[in-house]
């Protein structure tokens, strides 16, 4: 199981998601007699919940470059998501990364 240290900036995904959601670790939990964590404690960035995640839904976060195409969430109040490809992306004082896009048809 791969260790994240307290402040890692990670991916929350399971094997058969089609989205990712970054995050923020905050803590861990771990089970007697053993060194690996059994939970992490992430500071979800899209919500700003904190959630009790699993090791196995929990990634590195991998920037998107530049010219890469996602899914952009256009809502406010809803996720309302769209084709979208990166023009930049800036690191946040947070370590989350901001980006940069434009929409596609």
């Amino acid at each position: 199981s791969k260790l994240f240290k307290v402040g890692s900036i990670v991916e929350l995904y399971g094997s058969g998601s089609y989205f990712a959601v970054p995050g923020i670790v905050i803590g861990h939990e771990e089970e007697e007699k053993s060194q690996s964590p059994s939970h992490y404690i992430v500071h979800n960035a899209i919500s700003t919940d904190n959630a009790r995640v699993e090791p196995e839904f929990i990634h590195p976060y991998r920037v998107l470059e530049e010219g890469a195409w996602g899914s952009c969430n256009i809502g406010l109040n809803n996720v309302y998501m769209v084709p979208c490809a990166i023009v930049s992306h800036e690191f946040r004082e947070s370590g989350l990364v901001s980006y940069q896009v434009t929409y596609l048809n």
